[in-house]
């Protein structure tokens, strides 16, 4: 019997092959998202209402489903229902193209 290697991708790659599709990636490895039921997308759109009132003054972004970079090697893409992104925290090219670092 012989071993295969796993090919895990890097967020890039993850971007390039699977861009705007319904997945996440998890150490490496593509993982598939299921949606959310009704209830879900209508509590998640009143509180990004309320969220985005209130970052009109305190700064920042408030968006849902972007993917998140949060470790390198191997690296894991999550994208969180609804998030917020400070003034502080925003780069300086402002909303990334693809995800956020």
């Amino acid at each position: 019997m012989t071993a295969t290697l796993e090919q895990l991708l890097t967020v890039e790659e993850f971007w390039q092959q699977y861009q705007n599709r319904p997945l996440e990636l998890v150490d490496g490895r593509i993982q598939e998202k299921m949606p959310p039921g009704g209830e879900h997308g209508v509590i998640a759109v009143n509180l990004a209402t309320l969220l985005r009132i209130w970052a009109k003054q305190a700064g920042g972004r408030v968006g849902t489903e972007s993917g998140f970079l949060l470790r390198r090697n191997p690296d894991t893409l999550r994208g969180p229902d609804l998030y917020y992104v400070s003034a502080s925290r925003m780069p300086a090219t402002g909303v990334p193209l693809a995800f956020w670092q």
